[in-house]
């Protein structure tokens, strides 16, 4: 596996694997980044397009020249939800759970709109990261996804 990860302040350290911290990244930078409905349709991932927005829209689709509103998209978030999801619910699908034992992780499967991960505090980001490559998988920190992601939300 090709992971990447990130400390935060919020979300302890968060671990992702590459490609799904290079989708959160994309959507981070689609609503940061857009001055029109175009640039934000053409800079995010197809399928959040096509699954959370068109249905929204229905009929009524914004012009591609229209202007996009951003503040109407805080922490990611559309209609109820946020935009592709949550990349602590992917972390919680792969990371061992002898790993999360070791390394004191609280998993909560509470939260009203996600499920998390947390690696406390005093939690060694590289121990962690080591303790992963010794099993065969890259790890490496984060080149920007991640953080774009964390920024978005408000982490």
């Amino acid at each position: 596996m090709d992971i990447v990860y990130e400390p935060s302040a919020t979300y302890g350290i968060l671990f992702a694997e590459r490609q799904t911290a290079e989708y959160y990244g994309r959507i981070a930078r689609a609503v940061r980044d857009s001055k029109t409905w175009g640039e934000f349709r053409n800079a995010l991932p197809e399928s959040v397009w096509d699954e959370e927005f068109l249905s929204n829209f229905g009929d009524d689709v914004p012009d591609d020249n229209e202007p996009f509103p951003a503040d109407h998209y805080p922490y990611g978030y559309n209609d109820g939800q946020y935009m592709g999801g949550w990349p602590t619910e992917d972390e919680l699908s792969w990371f061992p759970d002898d790993l999360i034992e070791k390394h004191k992780a609280a998993v909560d499967y509470t939260g009203p709109d996600y499920d998390l991960l947390y690696f406390p505090d005093d939690a060694d980001a590289d121990a962690i990261a080591e303790d992963l490559r010794a099993r065969g998988h890259k790890v490496e920190m984060d080149s920007g996804d991640l953080l774009d992601w964390l920024d978005l939300v408000g982490a």
